[in-house]
Order: C-alpha cells, then structure tokens, then sequence
C-alpha cells in the first residue's frame, strides 16, 4: 500500500502545483486531492492518509475546523498548515487561539508543520517526504492474524498504531497505548466496532508506527480477547457489512464495495488465542 498524501486547498492555482510536485514521486506515494475542509474530511473517513496538507481559509469547513477534527480522530497523522494570513508560527497560533482554540494541541505536537504563503515548494516537499518517513518503524508484517499480532503487541506492552489493509485497499487502524487497545478506526466508524471489523480481516497486511507523546482518547473499554471473541460470534453478519465499512452506500464505489471480498474469519482463531493465553500463564 503506497503512503498517501491528501492536499485541501481552494486556490486551484496552488492545488495543482502541489499536485505536479508530489506527482515527481509517483509510485512511491498516492496523491488525493480536495478543495475544502468537509471534502476532506469525507476523504480521511475512506482512506488510510499518511500525511495532510492543508490550506486555512477554505469554503464550507476552514482548515482549522478541519485540523481540530483530525486532532480527535486522527491524533496521530501528520500535518502541514498552508496560509496567507501569518507570517510565522507565533503568529499562526495567535490566529488558532482566536479562532478555534480545539486546534491548538494538534499544532503544538511534532508531527505539525507550518508554511507561510508564497512558500518555496521545494522545501514543503522535502518536509513532507521527512515526515512521512520518520514515524515508519518495523515495516510490514505478514504470515500473522490480526488477532495474533494484537496479542504480541499487548505482551510486549508497546504504544503504537497498527495499520491493517490488503493489496487493494485499506482497512483501518488499531491505536495501542502501553499494550492497550484503547482505540480503532474502520472507516467512519470508531472504538469497538471498528476494532471487531479489523480483526475480522484474515488475508491482510499489517504495517505498524510509533505513537508520539500524546493522549489518545479510549474509546475501547473491553479486553481484546473479547472482541476478538465477538468478531467470531458475528461473522456471517460481518461477511455482509464489511463491504460498506469504509463509506455510506451513497458515497461508495464499486472498489470501496468490493474491499472485503477476499477478508474470512476463522472459527479457529478463538481457540487458537485460548491456547495462546494459557500459554502464557503457564510461562509467568
């Protein structure tokens, strides 16, 4: 699965260059582009985005009110703020605690950069192409359920974010705050439902990231082995609703309809994870 970069801008003049400029790295990165603040946030419901770059003044949803929505539900991606209006970054956040004080924890975090306009694209794309490699640790795992990698990740105690997808597309995330599963997203759809949909996926890959120092609000109030114990109760139900977990009817494709087709849920994997955990007893 290639990283993505989604660009919200409503000057078609800038959106276009930036386009041109990480289109240089075809290939290697998907660019997904959108001219106001709701558009993207529609796109960051259906697609696994790597990093953000937005504009502030846009039409609809601004930038601020969109990076205070990526703070509550996407606390952990990465952002580049574009605009007009500051000069620098002491004068941008003046502007934030002015205008929407909810997006001042999301700029204030090392995952946040902040270009003034004009700016010199060479250099937002190199920040962009540095910031998209720095939280990468560990690579890709195969040969694991994800039910399997959950346990590995509790044992180890680890505080991380778990990314799930198939070769043809993503299907969400898994946040872990000291071996905890405290948090998952599928889609548009958040805490305990979206962590059993993810489970629910056998044939998948799984590509894990450091979790910076932040909090993370736990939607997931229940031990893993029991949504893992749920997954298995519902999954002809699952084999049905998997398929518009990413989007409503109405704004799905027939890619986005198609993206569980080759996603099973085993029987097996319940005993499997008993087996497991009695193991573990038994070795402390």
């Amino acid at each position: 699965m290639l990283p993505k970069i989604l660009i919200a801008e409503d000057d078609r003049g800038c959106l276009l260059m930036l386009r041109d400029v990480f289109e240089l790295n075809k290939g290697h990165l998907e660019v997904i582009c959108t001219c106001n603040g709701k558009e993207a946030v529609a796109k960051l419901k259906r697609h696994t985005i790597s990093l953000l770059i937005t504009d502030i003044r846009m039409p609809q949803m601004n930038g601020l009110e969109l990076l205070a929505f990526v703070n509550e539900y996407y606390p952990e991606l990465p952002c580049i703020a574009i605009t007009a209006y500051a000069q620098n970054i002491k004068q941008f956040k003046e502007i934030v605690n002015t205008l929407n004080p909810d997006a001042m924890a999301m700029i204030q975090t090392e995952s946040f950069r902040f270009f003034s306009k004009p700016f010199q694209i060479d250099i937002l794309r190199k920040t962009a192409l540095k910031m998209l490699a720095a939280p990468i640790s560990g690579g890709t795992v195969k040969g694991i359920t994800i039910a399997g990698f959950i346990q590995l990740v509790e044992l180890e105690e680890k505080t991380c974010i778990i990314e799930v997808y198939t070769k043809r597309k993503d299907i969400g995330q898994l946040f872990f705050k000291d071996g905890v599963l405290s948090d998952a997203v599928c889609g548009a759809i958040h805490g305990e439902e979206a962590a059993i949909r993810i489970i629910a996926a056998e044939k998948a890959l799984i590509r894990f990231k450091k979790l910076r120092n932040r909090p993370i609000e736990r939607r997931i109030h229940v031990k893993s082995i029991t949504l893992v114990f749920e997954a298995v109760r519902r999954k002809d139900e699952l084999n049905d609703i998997c398929r518009n977990t990413l989007v409503s009817s109405s704004e799905a494709d027939s890619g986005n309809r198609e993206c569980f087709d080759d996603l099973t849920l085993f029987e097996s994997e319940a005993n499997h994870l008993d087996k497991l955990l009695s193991k573990i007893k038994k070795d402390r």
